[in-house]
């Protein structure tokens, strides 16, 4: 079974200190945690504790810990707290058929058939064809100045 904390120390290596770039859709951002997101949170002031707590509440999903491969729990955390639940949800059940395993209904939703066919993966190839997915995704926003960026993500 896999645990928050190698997860979120994962996405806060991951992500920066305070950022407030015009061109960032999600606007004012500290630790991840954007204003966009979570506008009841004033960024400037987020300490780090508060950070965790919002990621433990908000992004760290009870049925992640079902997942038997930390790797793959982690990069789905990583990427539901970049992208959102659902596209990260989608991203690995499109990944499930690249790894060779039986396609599951992509509907961004977790379910049991779909943990059940994370766990049943070869862990390796399936976090390959999720990093694929991922990077694809990324891609398909066409926010050329960012996608450098989050390619690395992806593919991390």
């Amino acid at each position: 079974m896999s645990s928050f904390w190698p997860a979120v120390r994962l996405v806060l290596e991951q992500e920066g200190g305070y950022v407030d770039d015009p061109q960032d859709r999600g606007g004012e951002t500290r630790f991840g945690i954007s204003k966009r997101s979570h506008p009841d949170v004033d960024i400037q002031s987020l300490t780090l504790r508060k950070a965790v707590e919002i990621y433990r509440t908000r992004y760290w999903r009870s049925y992640y810990a079902e997942i038997t491969d930390q790797r793959i729990a982690n990069k789905l955390f990583s990427l539901a707290v970049n992208m959102g639940h659902g596209p990260a949800q989608k991203c690995l059940q499109r990944a499930i058929r690249g790894a060779d395993l039986p396609a599951v209904k992509v509907d961004g939703v977790l379910g049991p058939k779909t943990i059940r066919s994370v766990n049943d993966a070869d862990p390796r190839a399936l976090l390959a064809s999720f990093r694929s997915e991922a990077a694809c995704y990324y891609r398909s926003l066409k926010q050329t100045r960012f996608v450098t960026g989050w390619e690395n993500r992806a593919y991390s």
